[in-house]
């Protein structure tokens, strides 16, 4: 279990990386030589310039958030096969649309001295709707202020 485990911690660093914006902390996912497909545009990475590249899109988002629904690893010695099913709520800007996406993940890791790192990635849209924003607000309450609690 704690290979799956490590898998596992893998993938959420990718997303935490993603909706943080700390692309040094998304290029510690990778090898240095990785192959990804995203959405069908192959790509092969030379090294840590080309992971960041790849990925500095995201600064464009106002926001994103990543949610894994379901993860699967199988280990085979010093390589594995992960499946990852998961949500992305991307934010191009205040006043856009927000896109709602199904998103699956098939990588192949590898595992290094530093740990498990993906050597090979596949990341698939399934389905996407896009919503209208509305403002951030708690609902239930009448003045918006949190209830009191009781002094001890």
């Amino acid at each position: 279990m704690p290979d799956k485990r490590a898998i596992r911690d893998v993938i959420e660093q990718y997303f935490y990386a993603l909706d943080s914006r700390n692309l040094s902390l998304l290029n510690e996912c990778f090898l240095p030589q990785a192959r990804i497909s995203i959405l069908g545009n192959e790509r092969r990475m030379g090294g840590p310039d080309d992971i960041v590249a790849a990925f500095s899109g995201i600064a464009e988002y106002a926001a994103t958030s990543h949610f894994i629904t379901s993860h699967r690893a199988t280990i085979n010695g010093d390589t594995a096969q992960s499946h990852t099913l998961a949500i992305a709520v991307l934010v191009p800007s205040p006043d856009a649309l927000i896109s709602v996406r199904g998103l699956d993940y098939r990588d192949d890791f590898v595992r290094t001295m530093a740990g498990w790192r993906i050597e090979g990635r596949v990341h698939q849209a399934h389905w996407q709707f896009d919503t209208e924003q509305t403002a951030p607000a708690l609902t239930n309450t009448p003045n918006h202020s949190w209830p009191r609690r009781p002094e001890s």
